[in-house]
């Protein structure tokens, strides 16, 4: 439902933490229900992840993981948040290496990410909780999560759809070039949109959760302090971003044959091709969360539907005038970086169409 999104926002802690309880509570009933769903359905559940069990589990440990960083957000816990990228990273391709050699690759891989989450949110639930397990009972009550339900409704109501979208533009492209360009293509698209996912997540995840925590404070001072943030935090990510970039332009063509044999050498120069678009994103998507922070939900929902539409047309329009795989993966980066690009104005331009403190007026429309 995405209340977890609102857990940074109220000033007051125990409506945080109403928040976070509510969120996890959705979390546990909505990992019920797939479960029942699961064994109404065993036969094809098992043919996709070779065990009932990793969809449900996947599931909460996602959804758990998300709602407990949030909390760490709120709570500025930046270091327990760290050590549970290292462990989720580390549990995963741990799982995924015994299982291939086991000669279960295909669920492996399923599984080893299925159990890197579980991992990661196991370690920052007890990380967390600990700190507040003794006033969790005096604060939380249905009655205030039903009233935060209510203030912070446009949560379900647009963000939930910006998380299909934003979902369905990330693993679009892998089936549009298995369909338009065969497996070879995809296989080289996946490894050079592993190593940008690798790069995002090591760097850009812990600045966006470190900014979104200064946003809600500087927000509350009142748009100028916002502004002010916001160009700061983004002439930072301009410069650090070059680095990732830089190395994916003229390092990985060199990298990927030796760490994965020389058959790779394709995947490097999609890698190259791809650091236009991924630089982009690593500029927009830690600012994009001004828009959660000033609750301009339908601006978020406009960039993921755009973002899924133009790089899903490029694509399709690459493929209909006769481009190869490396000519199509050129045109998605290309609308990849016009999108995000574009969007790391939107924010900003929002800001400052807002002249008044944001308790004093209605979130835009």
């Amino acid at each position: 439902m995405r209340y977890e999104l609102a857990i940074p926002l109220p000033e007051d802690e125990s409506d945080g933490l109403n928040l976070l309880i509510l969120s996890l509570g959705i979390v546990v009933l909505v990992a019920a229900l797939v479960t029942i769903g699961v064994y109404l359905v065993d036969d094809e559940i098992a043919r996709w992840t070779k065990t009932q069990l990793v969809l449900p589990v996947g599931l909460a440990a996602a959804g758990a993981y998300q709602a407990l960083s949030l909390w760490g957000v709120r709570s500025q816990a930046f270091r327990a948040l760290g050590t549970t990228i290292v462990v989720q990273r580390t549990a995963q391709v741990a799982t995924q290496v015994v299982l291939g050699f086991s000669g279960r690759l295909s669920g492996g891989l399923v599984v080893g990410d299925t159990v890197g989450r579980s991992c990661a949110s196991a370690v920052l639930g007890i990380l967390l909780l600990r700190r507040i397990r003794g006033v969790i009972w005096r604060t939380v009550s249905l009655r205030e999560m039903r009233r935060l339900a209510a203030r912070y409704k446009r949560f379900p109501q647009f963000t939930l759809a910006a998380s299909l979208a934003n979902t369905a533009s990330t693993q679009l492209p892998f089936i549009l070039l298995a369909a338009l360009y065969g497996r070879t293509v995809t296989g080289y698209f996946a490894v050079a949109e592993a190593m940008g996912s690798f790069v995002h997540n090591v760097v850009a995840t812990p600045v966006a959760q470190a900014y979104m925590r200064e946003a809600v404070e500087a927000w509350r001072r009142g748009p100028l302090e916002l502004q002010s943030l916001y160009i700061k935090t983004m002439r930072k990510l301009a410069i650090i971003g070059l680095v990732p970039a830089v190395a994916l332009l003229v390092g990985v063509r060199y990298v990927a044959p030796v760490a994965l044999g020389s058959a790779w050498l394709e995947a490097g120069q999609y890698a190259q091709v791809l650091s236009f678009g991924f630089y982009a994103v690593f500029l927009a998507q830690p600012l994009s969360r001004t828009l959660i922070v000033m609750e301009l939900q339908p601006l978020q929902l406009a960039w993921d539907v755009t973002t899924l539409v133009v790089t899903t047309l490029a694509l399709t329009v690459a493929d209909q005038i006769g481009f190869g795989g490396y000519g199509a993966v050129t045109a998605y980066s290309i609308a990849l970086f016009a999108v995000s690009g574009t969007y790391v104005l939107v924010p900003l331009l929002a800001i400052r169409r807002r002249q008044v403190r944001p308790g004093d007026a209605e979130p835009l429309h």
